[in-house]
């Protein structure tokens, strides 16, 4: 059977037809992915505070921080670092893999949406492959494009054999970055198809993407817009309560002479900091920005999405592989 015509805006707002589709599992999963967040990155603060407070503490009294004093939360350090890298990105697994299947398989698992099984398994693998594909790439680009250049440069070469090197690089890096794009977009269905598929599809995202890569360019282009006109408004809306906030703050330094001492400006800004309104002014807008954030993310997972619910019409004829709901993949040929 032949796929369904892409649909365009039904790629792009793929996720938006799943919210309103269900709503409340939407919603369910935002919020415990807010939860999980929240259990990484409180404990992550607090090993990481100490060492922080120990340095600004210092240098708010006028001194120079201590070595050992501050060696005495290395440890600490280090253990807020991990927990916010290794935690962060096992957040970031749950949160795809129940973010696909619901896209996917119209699925949500029961209770704390958020589970380590299969899904997230053939994820990982995915997502290793991913960030060895990129590594290996780029080791490849660099050795090619910049190695001999350097070698040039260092070794004393004709400043014309130089520039004509560098020109030749220029035009392979712009290559080596258009080919990373294709390839990208190549194997962006990847994620959603190991979920749906409940199978390892690596390479079985070539199929799924096949003639509409250029289709997909310009919805990641376009979700790309949207995510910097919405970091924007929100930057000014942060901007502009900052500056309410900070109206107190800026009234008391404008009364300075410029010669107080560290300790009484940190004073000053510590009073403010302590107030419940700024507070609560700080931890709505980090609030808005988490929230954005994350919807964000699970707007991204859309097009890839789609893009493999739109490959299922290949796979109708074998009954060991799911389909997704009818409907989910936009409208039909006649109809789009």
């Amino acid at each position: 059977m032949d796929k369904p015509a892409f649909n365009f805006t039904s790629a792009i707002f793929f996720f938006f037809k799943t919210l309103g589709r269900r709503p409340g599992a939407v919603a369910w999963i935002a919020l415990w992915q807010l939860i999980l967040y929240a259990l990484v990155y409180a404990p992550a603060f607090v090993l990481l505070w100490p060492f922080y407070a120990e340095i600004f503490g210092t240098l708010a009294q006028g001194g120079e921080p201590d070595e050992a004093q501050v060696l005495q939360h290395v440890v600490g350090l280090i253990g807020g670092v991990s927990l916010a890298v290794i935690g962060g990105l096992l957040a970031l697994l749950l949160a795809q893999a129940a973010w696909l299947r619901l896209m996917t398989r119209d699925e949500i698992a029961g209770g704390i949406p958020f589970r380590l099984g299969g899904d997230e398994v053939r994820l990982l693998g995915v997502n290793l492959l991913f960030m060895l594909a990129n590594t290996v790439f780029w080791g490849v680009m660099f050795a090619l494009v910049f190695v001999p250049n350097i070698v040039a440069v260092s070794s004393g070469g004709e400043t014309g054999a130089v520039i004509g090197g560098a020109a030749v690089s220029a035009l392979v890096g712009v290559g080596a970055v258009f080919l990373w794009i294709v390839l990208a977009l190549k194997f962006s269905a990847a994620p959603a198809m190991s979920v749906q598929q409940r199978r390892f599809r690596f390479f079985g995202s070539f199929a799924a993407t096949k003639g509409i890569t250029a289709w997909l360019f310009l919805v990641y282009l376009v979700a790309v817009v949207i995510y910097v006109a919405g970091y924007m408004v929100i930057s000014i809306i942060q901007q502009i309560v900052g500056l309410l906030v900070a109206a107190d703050l800026i009234g008391a330094m404008s009364a300075l002479d410029g010669t107080e001492e560290p300790e009484v400006i940190f004073s000053i800004l510590g009073d403010l900091l302590s107030q419940p309104g700024v507070l609560i002014a700080i931890a709505v807008m980090l609030f808005v920005q988490l929230v954005f954030q994350l919807l964000f993310e699970a707007f991204w997972h859309g097009p890839g999405a789609y893009a493999a619910l739109r490959h299922v019409n290949d796979a109708r004829a074998r009954p060991d592989d799911p389909i997704a709901p009818a409907g989910s993949v936009g409208d039909a040929p006649s109809e789009g």
